[in-house]
């Protein structure tokens, strides 16, 4: 019964409720509307936030008890748009692993089906240098080098958020290939962001969240015999339809979901449409109280003695002002 809100909005609840329980060794998609709370389910397993009430268990333990960087390592995740850093391909890949060897390196790259277009179409292999945020690679090459990255440290748990959503419709085919052979072959608990409903066929289980909450569970299958009344078979029935009057197949998939998302927002995706609440100006006082109440317990006296720093930094500007006007006075004052 997971309830969280960004700290900047915390009237605004993402998560209400949400319960989900994944078997070890199994592969869970997360599907829904746009804004239903999928990617925050990410950054709550990553612990990059900590719910405001309930839990995120693991092993039958609550995440917030156990050791950060432990965890992390345990995580793996490939996002939807990739994050290359300059330097090389076996340089990038071995960032996901502390320590890593060149023999890691390849097998992560053949794991992630990387290997091939590493070693045959990059003039240098492992040794290419991947330019600025990889410019040099094109984003089926990146996000195949990500994806070797997080599968380096051989995570016990796998997130993919969303992580064939910006590519065009041959490199989507290819990584999206690469994904399946990942799930298939590697028994390791895998949750899997998708907008395509047709790359979550194999999954073992779906949930499909609306509005913070899991509202259906079930393979394809059991979630399309719910019928048209479940959210479920309205989206794909959605995605069938768009599919069959899509554009050519020279549309990037990047644009075509955008123009989905404005459809979503202004279709029947969701089974009733709630308006947003009005939301209030915060005041200076509220919103200095919000971040007072973000401190840890033990550095009340470090705050305290920031804000003076602070205060006497924001005085020294005005001061050598008014200084160096004295100064023009002295020097240039005809008496």
């Amino acid at each position: 019964s997971v309830v969280f809100a960004y700290p900047t909005r915390l009237d605004h609840l993402i998560c209400r409720g949400y319960t989900l329980t994944i078997d070890a060794g199994t592969v869970c998609a997360l599907c829904g509307p746009s804004g239903s709370g999928k990617s925050t389910i990410i950054q709550l397993v990553e612990r990059f936030y900590d719910p405001q009430s309930g839990s995120v268990m693991l092993d039958g333990v609550d995440i917030k008890t156990l050791n950060l960087k432990w965890l992390r390592q345990q995580i793996g995740l490939v996002g939807q748009e990739p994050v290359l850093f300059v330097g090389t391909v076996a340089e990038n890949i071995g960032y996901g692993k502390e320590g890593a060897t060149q023999a890691d390196i390849e097998e992560a790259a053949k794991n992630a089906n990387a290997h091939g277009f590493i070693t045959s179409d990059l003039g240098q292999g492992y040794q290419t240098d991947v330019g600025i945020r990889g410019g040099k690679l094109s984003g089926g090459q990146k996000q195949r080098v990500a994806i070797a990255r997080a599968l380096i440290r051989k995570p016990s748990v796998l997130l993919l958020d969303e992580a064939t959503s910006a590519l065009d419709n041959e490199s989507e085919r290819i990584v999206q290939a690469a994904l399946d052979e990942i799930m298939a072959k590697q028994k390791r608990t895998t949750i899997v962001i998708a907008h395509r409903l047709s790359t979550i066929r194999g999954a073992d289980k779906i949930a499909v969240v609306n509005k913070g909450r899991v509202v259906e569970e079930g393979t394809y299958d059991e979630l399309l015999a719910i019928g048209e009344e479940g959210l479920f078979h309205k989206l794909a029935k959605k995605q069938t339809s768009d599919k069959g009057s899509s554009k050519p197949t020279g549309e990037s998939n990047a644009e075509k979901r955008a123009e989905d998302d404005s459809k979503h927002d202004a279709t029947s995706f969701v089974p009733t449409v709630v308006a947003e609440p009005v939301v209030k100006p915060v005041s200076a006082g509220a919103a200095f109280g919000r971040l007072w109440g973000l401190r840890k317990s033990g550095d009340t006296v470090l705050v305290i003695i920031g804000l003076l720093m602070s205060a006497v930094s924001a005085f020294s500007n005005p001061l050598q002002a008014l200084a160096m006007v004295k100064l023009f006075f002295i020097f240039f004052a005809p008496n």
